[in-house]
């Protein structure tokens, strides 16, 4: 760490436990990046609200979807599902093709990430100034 940069040892390993925090960092980073994907309209209302189910649940499948949507059909829950993942914003889990977990190698999501990471001082140079 540079010595003039104003942090400390501890303060970067305190952010670090924050990080490690499930749900500090849904609620500060992951929650904040799915808005800022829906404010941009670069998600829909409907991709958004699975993002949420996705972030609260940590592993989901398409009955945890269901709740949120009650008049869909299982079908329509489906195809929903099946284009967060052909957009890489959600992946099958550990080779368990019906559960499902964000994936955030997705340039959607990750603008979202760096964005709330940075309005929450994680970042070492703030984007804005």
């Amino acid at each position: 760490m540079d010595p003039g940069s104003g942090g400390s040892l501890k303060t970067e390993i305190e952010k670090i436990d924050r990080l490690l925090d499930y749900e500090y960092l849904s609620a500060t980073i992951l929650i904040p990046s799915i808005a800022f994907a829906l404010e941009r309209r670069l998600v829909t209302d409907d991709e958004a609200k699975i993002l949420r189910v996705a972030v609260r649940k940590q592993v989901f499948q398409a009955a945890d979807v269901k709740v949120e949507f009650p008049d869909k059909i299982p079908a329509e829950i489906s195809r929903m599902i099946r284009r967060l993942k052909e957009r890489k914003m959600i992946v099958s889990k550990d080779r368990q093709p019906r559960k499902y977990v964000l994936y955030f190698a997705n340039n959607y999501l990750l603008r979202g990430i760096i964005e709330a990471l940075d309005k929450n001082g994680f970042l070492p140079l703030p984007l804005h100034k």
